[in-house]
């Protein structure tokens, strides 16, 4: 067998939903408890993996507010992100703003169906205003699953050619795999 065929027979698929919402700006709780609802109907439907939006437990508040609704590392939407995970048994990540000593980040959170935190990525490039409310910070840009990788560039990370090349790198198939077809 090539290493081609071997390659396409080792493909599986997954289901993703991406669940688009409304946020209400400052309103954490009243966020999370919204997009509960919204992640029970997705994993009901069959997703594996649900990703929501940037910021969805703050709203994009881009004002001096947003620091008020700004959480520690296992703040409440951590521990939400952890619970709905292990009680549904997906896979389910977003983006809050994040406290880390005198400094604000827009970090991505990916829990997995045990209820534990597979990783995070901080938004590496906040867009022109965004700076005066959150640094950024370089990282891969990729969380290692038993799903397989899961590239994550937040917002404005997606148009910026640092970014891209660091998640093109990561998902290129083996050169094997051309030599075969």
């Amino acid at each position: 067998m090539m290493q081609s065929e071997n390659i396409v027979n080792n493909i599986r698929s997954i289901r993703v939903a991406a669940v688009q919402m409304v946020s209400e700006n400052g309103q954490v709780s009243n966020n999370l408890n919204h997009a509960t609802t919204l992640i029970e109907k997705a994993s009901q439907e069959g997703a594996q993996l649900v990703v929501l939006p940037e910021f969805m437990p703050t709203g994009y508040l881009l004002g001096e507010d947003i620091w008020e609704a700004a959480e520690l590392g296992g703040g409440p939407t951590v521990t939400w992100l952890k619970q709905n995970s292990k009680r549904l048994g997906i896979w389910i990540g977003t983006s809050f703003l994040e406290a880390d000593g005198d400094d604000f980040f827009n970090t991505f959170v990916l829990t997995d169906p045990f209820g534990e935190v597979a990783g995070k990525i901080r938004k590496q490039t906040p867009a022109i205003w965004e700076a005066y409310f959150f640094r950024g910070e370089s990282s891969t840009h990729f969380i290692d699953t038993s799903l397989g990788k899961v590239g994550v560039s937040t917002c404005f990370d997606s148009q910026t050619a640092d970014v891209a090349a660091i998640l093109s790198e990561q998902s290129v198939p083996p050169r094997e795999w051309y030599r075969g077809m």
